[in-house]
């Protein structure tokens, strides 16, 4: 039930620019997927833990390949086994590579979906759809701007502060968006984006 309420199993179908998630093989999918369902299963089975530990956990279950992801070069072998993680850098599922890369996009890190999904489905906090046409006019606007030298969340906050309709909803959505900005599309923890230090600061709204 919970790795279907995360939306974690969507990854092992889901398209994926391979320009962007070079190392994500099929069989990749399938490890980080079963590394987020062994977590799970140890959390709430094993500890007899509460909601509040799957995000707050200090450990993750690993094999090699998914310990790349996490930084870890000490765990070789496609067995999987238990590592802490570092506190400084992730803290339960949500900073997983099985849930980052499953709330990606295409070819980004998915600023808008993150932000969205943990609001309406981690707090309860309904966003509702766009404006009609509000969508087509933002990604205009990105196509019209150089958007080079900015981060993601440069471009997502300056495109929806440029249309009071869109910083309606964005104002409650972009900040928690930002705070997944620290993880690149594939899950893994970084601290500069397009040369420039990343800004992962927000406040949930309200």
């Amino acid at each position: 039930f919970l790795i279907d309420w995360l939306h974690i199993r969507d990854l092992l179908n889901q398209e994926k620019d391979t320009s962007v998630f070079k190392t994500l093989t099929p069989q990749l999918r399938k490890d980080v997927v079963s590394s987020a369902s062994r977590f799970l299963d140890f959390t709430i089975w094993n500890q007899k833990g509460k909601i509040a530990d799957i995000f707050d956990s200090d450990v993750a279950f690993v094999n090699e390949a998914v310990a790349k992801l996490y930084g870890n070069t000490s765990v070789k072998g496609a067995a999987f086994k238990q590592v802490k993680l570092d506190a400084s850098q992730r803290s339960g599922l949500l900073t997983s590579p099985a849930f980052l890369m499953a709330h990606s996009g295409k070819d980004t890190t998915g600023f808008v979906h993150r932000g969205v999904f943990f609001l309406e489905e981690l707090v309860c906090r309904p966003v509702g759809d766009p404006p009609m046409g509000a969508v087509a006019a933002g990604l205009a606007r990105v196509a019209k701007a150089d958007t080079s030298k900015m981060t993601q969340r440069e471009i997502m906050e300056s495109v929806h502060s440029a249309d009071p309709s869109c910083n309606t909803c964005h104002i409650k959505i972009d900040p928690i968006g930002a705070s997944f900005e620290i993880f690149d599309p594939m899950g893994q923890y970084r601290t500069t984006e397009r040369g420039k230090t990343i800004n992962a600061s927000g406040k949930l709204q309200g």
